[in-house]
């Protein structure tokens, strides 16, 4: 139920001692005793009328079919979910990798045509049209 340690148990002996007296806590220990031992066989009594009792057990089947009956359902459920979540990751993972190789190609192109446009400014910097740099 509870444990109690040694210095736990001096401090409680000590704070009897001075709340109680010495001369009556021997008697009210025996009292308490007493009392943790009979609230203890009322608990047991509890307990066995309540395993006992048939309206109980009946009830306790019952759950324990309902438990039976929505377990598979449930795992049913389970296995669908995880199924599409990892059929999420995968169509995200390949959106991804679209993403990327499209980007990728689109700042090649964009490379390019800033290379383009560098070798143009170039030619007109030198004082050339671009036709006479290619001839």
């Amino acid at each position: 139920m509870f444990s109690v340690g040694w210095g736990e148990l001096f401090l409680l002996l000590v704070i009897g001692i001075i709340v109680v007296g010495p001369k009556q806590l021997p008697e009210v220990a025996r009292n308490i005793v007493k009392f943790l031992k009979e609230l203890n066989k009322i608990k047991e009594e509890w307990n066995d009328t309540l395993r006992n009792d048939e309206s109980l057990q009946e009830l306790q089947k019952s759950i324990n079919e309902f438990k039976d009956e929505v377990k598979e359902p449930a795992r049913s459920v389970h296995s669908t979910v995880k199924e599409s979540v990892e059929d999420v990751k995968n169509k995200a993972k390949r959106l991804e990798e679209e993403i990327d190789r499209v980007v990728k190609e689109k700042e090649a192109a964009a490379q390019a045509t800033n290379e383009n446009l560098n070798e143009k400014t170039e030619v007109y910097d030198k004082g050339q049209s671009p036709d006479e740099d290619t001839k």
